[in-house]
């Protein structure tokens, strides 16, 4: 199953919270997020971590700027952003390019341990 950083928010529309049951997104290529993925949420132009989620719906139509959605159950959270985990603070050694892949992407893959590490951050946030 793959694991995905979900980016929610832009730079010019952060959010300082998040709880909906789905998320939004565009296709990165012939990519998907798609049921049984796991996401973390990524607050954008925060740059913290504050929720993670299995995705529990195949994609459909979406009716915002973003053309696809995906129902999701959450594992950890959603906490308020200001609450959350630095970006910073999960990435595997080695992927320090993580803010600059997310630049221009809806959502990128990160590792297991990475969904596993940012989980445990989250766990000390509840």
């Amino acid at each position: 199953m793959p694991n995905w950083l979900k980016l929610i928010g832009t730079i010019d529309d952060p959010v300082d919270e998040y709880s909906e049951s789905y998320v939004d997104y565009s296709a990165r290529g012939y990519e998907y997020i798609v049921g049984g993925d796991r996401i973390i949420l990524y607050a954008t132009g925060r740059g913290m971590v504050f929720a993670s989620a299995n995705v529990v719906s195949e994609p459909r139509a979406s009716d915002t700027q973003w053309p696809y959605r995906v129902d999701v159950e959450y594992r950890q959270g959603p906490f308020l952003v200001a609450s959350g985990v630095h970006i910073g603070e999960i990435a595997d050694d080695g992927h320090d390019t993580i803010l600059q892949e997310l630049q221009h992407q809806s959502f990128i893959p990160i590792s297991e341990s990475e969904f596993s590490r940012a989980e445990a951050q989250l766990q000390g946030i509840a």
